[in-house]
């Protein structure tokens, strides 16, 4: 008596459906975690950090909405007073320049402080004086620390 075979196809089970919802599961936790990035990097302080032992060390200024920010000293500088180049922001402007402690300007703009920002360009431009800057995120705090670099040997042959 011949067996009854059993078919090959209507034994076998389909993954198409769990690898659907797997990749699907997979999108929305890269969407989740892009997003919690984005969030953490806007409100995280920022440490900005310079050799203890160099001779350029910048003029840091923070450029944030209604004016200036002067690193690490923390004195705030109205808009106003930075678009009429008052005595306060003259003096911090003649702080900076080649026989000086401090020999360029770092302007760190944060996304508010744009106003800012080109009030401090212009005068600084109008003073002659080498400057840099670099975007900062929108909150958290900025905190400039020096370190010491760790002295290199020289090696013989």
């Amino acid at each position: 008596m011949p067996r009854k075979q059993m078919r090959n196809e209507d034994s076998s089970i389909s993954l198409f459906p769990f690898l659907d919802a797997l990749s699907g599961v997979i999108g929305i936790l890269a969407l989740i975690i892009a997003a919690l990035a984005a969030v953490n990097a806007q409100t995280a302080d920022q440490t900005i950090s310079y050799d203890a032992d160099s001779t350029n060390v910048p003029l840091y200024l923070e450029c944030k909405e209604g004016g200036v920010v002067v690193h690490p000293e923390k004195k705030f500088v109205a808009l106003e007073d930075i678009q009429n180049a008052t005595s306060a922001w003259r003096d911090i402007l003649q702080s900076v320049g080649p026989a000086k402690e401090r020999k360029s300007v770092l302007l760190l703009v944060r996304p508010a402080g744009i106003d800012a920002f080109a009030a401090a360009e212009i005068q600084v431009k109008q003073n002659s004086l080498p400057y840099y800057y670099d975007a900062v995120a929108t909150d958290g705090e900025i905190i400039i620390q020096p370190v010491k670099q760790k002295a290199r040997h020289a090696t013989s042959d």
